[in-house]
């Protein structure tokens, strides 16, 4: 450890979840002007001879409506926005500035209300002025931006993906990638070991395949699960190996918080395509193999619960080791009482376990091959039917869960279980026994990576609360499990549970302000020391309680307003004590209507503080990329890829005329 570096000190806030639709505000910025009182208007088209620019001078933030323009118009992004801010601040000078703000804020307010935008359906005025008044730019997060395969629609982004992104040089490639690559070359179906232990189970036991259903296009899913992994499974069992449909049991999960809420039964039509539907379509996929009967469990996904709650993950283990759940006889009756859920108000997500017929449970004889490919929500299901119990304890006490777990005394050992997974969801399930397709490669362009391994004395906090330790964590290092030694820190503020009515992520809208204020206060006593150079910050609500938009909207309204007190407590501190802010977001969600992300880009503030040798560098275009981020985090220490000793950049990224590496945005 040689590497030099500044006093400096940098704090990232990852608002996340939190994007913008360009489109959407100008709908909004449009509509707030019909409405504007006649003589409202006509006093201000004496003060602006383009209507343009007086409609978008009435958006709280200019940026989405400066994109929209310059989308339309081909003018150049940053001297629209320059003369939108110009406008605005005559309206506000010729009016007054409260006459102005009371009457269209009002009307702007009820507008994006009615037009279901949550972030100018409330009055943020800290965080709006926050990101007019610092440099901000609109910054990509989906698609080829997020590491993924060039699709389209494009692959939304999504927390795991974004986190990746913040912290590396480079954009850091997504596992599903990898995973679509072996099975485009052959090589998913050549693997050995794999089909020697699905030989081996079918004869003397059962195959159990397991996934998530969505992600048959870029924009229903493809967050945890890819449809097409699923159709090169079932390629693999009965075209490429020749197995037994009735030694084949599939356990379902519905999605319906990356896809749309009712999409397992419910179809729908978009761009001429048929839709969603995924379980009658699963249904007709598998009719093609005379393997219907193979569809034998289905749950809900709030079940695959990230926050280590044991009671729930109990659900899943006993539906597949125990057959506990809702019987029905046969699939029909199956979709009749996923039916009768949804009529209840029940989402896909919800949907309680269910066993279809007489299926033989998971046993020492049997084989599951789990298709999910990221790690976060198979963790702690994995670990139990590994029956890895001081793993479960380690984690579930940094939550505060471990109360949740009963004393173990319901997960058994299951000797001779063989677990497969697409990928390694843990370095130590490896060490248990367990088996992956693809074996996970920690990213060697992660900026708290290099920094950790060459500058001495840094140190490094990762803060957020339980439901997102893993991205503060795991996917923030580039994907490795263990802490960076000897420059981190993690501090984890356990997420509401039954006590306060939370039984899962569905019931977060009940506390839509999760944290933020224990996680702020924490936030602020540390900006108040020397303990670290760098902090990295998680706020979770945009994203947990945005998933839930469609029925309660409100609630997102309040987590915005929680982050608008939590903005407006920290930043004066930091500016006081000397810490630059990086204020930005890993995907969009909240600004999205519907339980998905949707692919809406999200801004990226600087807050640097005057006594601060920084000047902010603009990224090409005015366009920033989340990888960014991690070149600013060198340049605020004074340091280059050469000080930490990096990776040569690969040519096919430093070459991509998409801007796939990132640029400083501070000198």
């Amino acid at each position: 450890m040689s590497a030099k570096r500044t006093d400096n000190k940098l704090a990232v806030l990852v608002l996340d979840g939190f994007g913008l639709d360009p489109a959407k505000e100008w709908e909004i910025a449009a509509e707030t002007w019909r409405r504007l009182p006649a003589e409202l208007t006509g006093h201000l088209d004496a003060l602006q001879s383009d209507p343009r620019l007086s409609i978008a001078a009435l958006a709280p933030t200019s940026h989405g409506v400066a994109r929209k323009l310059a989308d339309e118009t081909g003018e150049d992004w940053e001297g629209l926005f320059t003369r939108i801010k110009a406008t605005q601040q005559v309206f506000r000078t010729e009016l007054g500035h409260l006459k102005f703000s009371a009457v269209v804020d009002e009307i702007r307010r009820k507008v994006a209300c009615e037009l279901h935008y949550v972030p100018w359906s409330v009055q943020t005025s800290f965080l709006f002025a926050l990101r007019q008044q610092n440099p901000t730019w609109i910054t990509r997060t989906a698609g080829v931006y997020t590491g993924f395969e060039d699709l389209t629609p494009e692959i939304m982004g999504n927390s795991d993906t974004g986190h990746q992104q913040i912290f590396n040089l480079t954009v850091a490639r997504q596992i599903p990638a990898f995973i679509s690559h072996l099975v485009e070359t052959g090589a998913f179906f050549e693997n050995e070991q794999l089909n020697l232990d699905l030989r081996a189970a079918a004869q003397s036991g059962v195959v159990v395949f397991k996934t998530l259903l969505s992600g048959e296009f870029g924009d229903d899913g493809y967050v945890h699960s890819a449809w097409k992994h699923m159709v090169a499974f079932f390629k693999l069992y009965f075209d490429v190996l020749g197995l037994p449909a009735q030694k084949l049991q599939i356990e379902a999960v519905l999605d319906g918080r990356d896809s749309p809420s009712y999409s397992s039964l419910r179809k729908g039509e978009k761009d001429g395509v048929e839709r969603y539907g995924f379980l009658h379509k699963l249904r007709d996929l598998l009719k093609g193999y005379g393997a219907e009967e193979c569809l034998t469990w289905i749950i809900g996904r709030q079940f695959m619960d990230r926050d280590y709650k044991g009671a729930m993950i109990r659900n899943e283990y006993e539906l597949v080791t125990a057959n506990r759940g809702r019987k029905v006889a046969d699939i029909d009756a199956a979709f009749a009482l996923i039916a009768s859920d949804h009529e209840s108000g029940q989402t896909d997500p919800m949907v309680k376990p269910m066993v279809i017929g007489d299926p033989q449970p998971l046993d020492g004889r049997s084989l599951l091959f789990n298709a999910i490919f990221r790690a976060d929500r198979q963790e702690p299901i994995t670990a139990a039917l590994l029956g890895f119990k001081q793993f479960i304890e380690r984690q579930a006490t940094q939550k505060k869960r471990l109360d949740t777990w009963e004393g173990f005394g319901w997960i058994q050992q299951h000797p001779g279980l063989k677990l497969w997974a697409m990928i390694d969801y843990h370095d130590a399930f490896i060490e248990k026994g367990a088996s992956c397709v693809y074996k996970d490669s920690p990213h060697q362009h992660n900026v708290l990576h290099l920094i950790n391994r060459s500058v001495e004395d840094f140190r490094l906090l990762f803060l957020t609360e339980g439901v997102k330790e893993k991205h503060m964590g795991l996917f923030s290092r580039g994907r490795r499990s263990t802490p960076l030694v000897p420059a981190e820190t993690q501090v984890i503020i356990a997420t509401h549970g039954k006590e306060q009515g939370v039984e899962s992520d569905n019931d977060l809208y009940k506390v839509p302000q999760m944290r933020h204020p224990e996680i702020a206060e924490r936030l602020v006593q540390e900006l108040d020391k020397d303990n670290y150079q760098l902090i990295a910050v998680n706020f979770p609500g945009a994203d947990m309680i945005g998933h839930l938009v469609e029925n309660h909207f409100d609630a997102c309204g309040q987590t915005l307003l929680s982050l608008e007190a939590a903005l407006d407590r920290i930043v004066p501190i930091a500016k006081r004590n000397g810490w630059t802010l990086v204020v930005t977001a890993d995907h969009g969600n909240v600004d999205h209507w519907g339980p998905d992300h949707g692919n809406h880009d999200v801004l990226t503030s600087l807050v640097i503080p005057s006594s601060v040798p920084l000047v902010a560098s603009p990224p090409p275009l005015h366009q920033a990329r989340l990888f960014d981020i991690a070149w600013t985090i060198l340049s605020t220490f004074g340091l280059t890829p050469d000080d930490v000793d990096a990776p040569p950049i690969p040519e096919e990224l430093s070459s991509d005329p998409r801007r796939l590496v990132g640029t400083p945005l501070v000198t």
